[in-house]
């Protein structure tokens, strides 16, 4: 009787030990789990800073463009140089200066 007392006892030690270990695998898998999910989310936001400074640089870029344009195209250059009163050199004459 005391051997089978002995063996149940035994039994359920290691029943208590296969339940504890499952216990601490399954927290484990759970602090895996929730780290990743906290790494995507920053990931995440990360991605975001980067795509919204991408927009404004793009439209930093654009806006340069556009004043580029204005300070460098010949039209507008002519109708600037004809409102301050100069006008273009004759391209058939060549001017020396001493």
């Amino acid at each position: 009787m005391k051997a089978i007392i002995a063996g149940i006892k035994s039994i359920e030690i290691s029943i208590n030990k296969v339940f504890f270990v499952k216990l601490f695998i399954i927290a484990a898998i759970s602090v895996a789990i929730i780290a990743v999910k906290i790494s995507s989310i920053k990931t995440g936001y990360q991605i975001s800073k980067i795509s919204s400074r991408l927009k404004e640089a793009r439209i930093r870029y654009e806006s340069l463009k556009r004043q580029e344009y204005k300070i460098t195209d010949v039209y507008l250059l002519t109708e600037k140089a004809d409102d301050m009163g100069l006008k273009l050199m004759d391209a058939g004459r060549t001017f020396y200066v001493k």
